[in-house]
C-alpha cells in the first residue's frame, strides 16, 4: 500500500500536471501561430547597394507576393537599367516573376544622374506570411554606361530587410 505522503504525491502531480500540460500548450500555439509578434519592432533596410541606392521609404512587399521599390541613379552619368537579367529572391520562398520597370520602353530603362526609377513584381511568395514578419529580399540589378566611346555592362547587388505588408 502507498503511504500517506505517496498518496499526497501522486494526487499533486495528477492535479497541478494538467494544468502545467495544459499552459506549456498554450504557449506552444501562441507561439506557432504568432499572436504575440510586434510588427513595429523591424524596420526596412538595405545592405550591399553602392551605385543604385534603393528609397527604403518606397519599399513594399505584401505578403500577398506584390513588390515595389524605387532606386536613385548614384553614379555621376547616365545610365540604362536593363530589364533582361534582373533578379528579385525572396529567401525561403522563390524567384518573383513578372518583374516590371516602371515608365520604360521595353526592356530598356534610361535613367539620369539622380533620377528615380520603380521596380514593380509579383508571385514573389508561396506561401501567405503574416505581416509584419521579416523578409530578406536579395536583388540583382544589370545595367549599361557609357565610359567614353565604351559601352560597359555592370550589375547591382544587394539585400533589403524588412517586415511584410
Amino acid at each position: 500500500m502507498m503511504g500517506k505522503s505517496g498518496h499526497s504525491a501522486l494526487e499533486y502531480i495528477l492535479t497541478y500536471g494538467w494544468a502545467v500540460l495544459a499552459v506549456m500548450v498554450a504557449g506552444v500555439i501562441i507561439y506557432q501561430v504568432n499572436i504575440l509578434f510586434v510588427s513595429t519592432s523591424i524596420s526596412t533596410s538595405a545592405l550591399g547597394f553602392s551605385k543604385l541606392k534603393p528609397q527604403l521609404n518606397s519599399v513594399s512587399l505584401a505578403n500577398t507576393g506584390e513588390l515595389q521599390i524605387a532606386f536613385t541613379n548614384g553614379l555621376s552619368r547616365q545610365i540604362t537599367v536593363l530589364k533582361d537579367g534582373l533578379e528579385l529572391s525572396v529567401q525561403q520562398e522563390g524567384v518573383c516573376e513578372n518583374i516590371e520597370i516602371e515608365g520604360c520602353i521595353e526592356d530598356r530603362c534610361v535613367v539620369s544622374l539622380n533620377h528615380n526609377f520603380l521596380i514593380t513584381a509579383d508571385s514573389c511568395l508561396t506561401g501567405t506570411p503574416n505581416k509584419g514578419r521579416p523578409y530578406i529580399l536579395d536583388v540583382e540589378i544589370p545595367y549599361e554606361l557609357n565610359a567614353g566611346n565604351i559601352l560597359i555592362t555592370q550589375t547591382e547587388k544587394g539585400t533589403i530587410r524588412g517586415p511584410y505588408e
